[in-house]
């Protein structure tokens, strides 16, 4: 368990280390437990830049699979059946994990629906994305979306 957080949290800091020049917040599509939006947040907080951090997830495990989802369809089959936590338990997994409630109500944002019914309603500017493929030992999951936001 702990090699594991170790290599999560090693990816997120070269992942990070590729967006400290770049203007903007940090978005995490999927919090599920919380696990890799606390050490998204703390990258976000140690930065030199003023930077806030949402979090979208439905916060209830993951909606029925679309044709769309076929590659990742055991995974998500597999994982559906978890019990994810409302999003009030990761924040208070961050207060745990040593974050100050001020800076968790100045900074983070989490948003509860599905990325595309919750990103509409999202406080933020202006959005680029890019295609990023994350590749676990799970599944391989591939976002490929162009949009310019308010």
């Amino acid at each position: 368990m702990y090699e594991k957080t170790v290599r999560r949290t090693i990816r997120f800091h070269e992942l990070y280390k590729k967006i400290e020049n770049i203007e903007g917040d940090v978005v995490e599509c999927g919090v599920g437990t919380g696990r890799s939006f606390i050490i998204l947040s703390t990258l976000v907080k140690q930065s030199d830049r003023r930077r806030k951090i949402f979090g979208f997830d439905t916060f209830t495990g993951f909606p029925d699979p679309k044709e769309v989802d076929q590659v990742s369809l055991r995974f998500i089959k597999k994982h559906r059946r978890k019990k994810f936590p409302p999003k009030e338990i990761v924040i208070q997994r961050m207060v745990n994990c040593g974050f100050d409630r001020e800076w968790i109500d100045q900074n983070v944002t989490l948003l509860k629906g599905e990325f595309k019914d919750s990103l509409p309603n999202a406080p933020l500017k202006k959005l680029h994305f890019s295609t990023w493929t994350a590749i676990s030992t799970k599944a391989t999951w591939t976002v490929s979306i162009s949009s310019t936001q308010k």
